[in-house]
Parts: structure tokens; C-alpha cells; sequence
């Protein structure tokens, strides 16, 4: 009589050789994706700096100021800060 005795499934050394395996991928694109992400907050800050610029060049200009002093003070009343 022949049995049938399948043998299915992993074994332990085949399953921690998938976890090495994933923890080197994860070990090599981690530090990509710091990277990425530190470059997009870059931009993101120095793309609100310009808006910032413009929106301060855009007010001088409707307010006929030529220097920045004047356009501060002026809006720092307007907003009621102190100076």
C-alpha cells in the first residue's frame, strides 16, 4: 500500500529567509523616503515663502508704499498687533 503523504507548507528556515529579505528592502528604501519626503517639505516651505513675497509686493503696490516700514506699521494697525 503506498500512503500519500503530502508535505505542504514552509518551513521555519524558508520563513525567516523572507523576513531577512523584507527587512533588507525595507533597510534600502527607507532612507529614500526620508529623503523624498525632507526634499517635498523643502519645496512646500520655500514655495509659501514666495507666495509670501508676492502677497507683500502685491499689498505695497495697491498701497502705493516704497519701502517696507511704512507697509508693516500699516498693517500691524490694521490687524491691531503692536509693533
Amino acid at each position: 500500500m503506498h500512503k500519500n503523504t503530502s508535505k505542504k507548507g514552509f518551513t521555519l528556515v524558508e520563513i525567516m529567509i523572507v523576513f531577512v529579505i523584507i527587512g533588507l528592502m525595507d533597510a534600502i528604501a527607507l532612507p529614500a523616503f526620508q529623503k523624498v519626503f525632507e526634499s517635498s517639505r523643502s519645496s512646500a516651505m520655500e514655495n509659501d515663502a514666495r507666495q509670501l513675497a508676492s502677497a507683500a509686493r502685491k499689498y505695497m503696490l495697491e498701497n502705493k508704499f516704497t519701502t517696507v516700514t511704512p507697509a508693516i506699521t500699516a498693517v500691524t494697525r490694521e490687524v491691531g498687533a503692536p509693533i
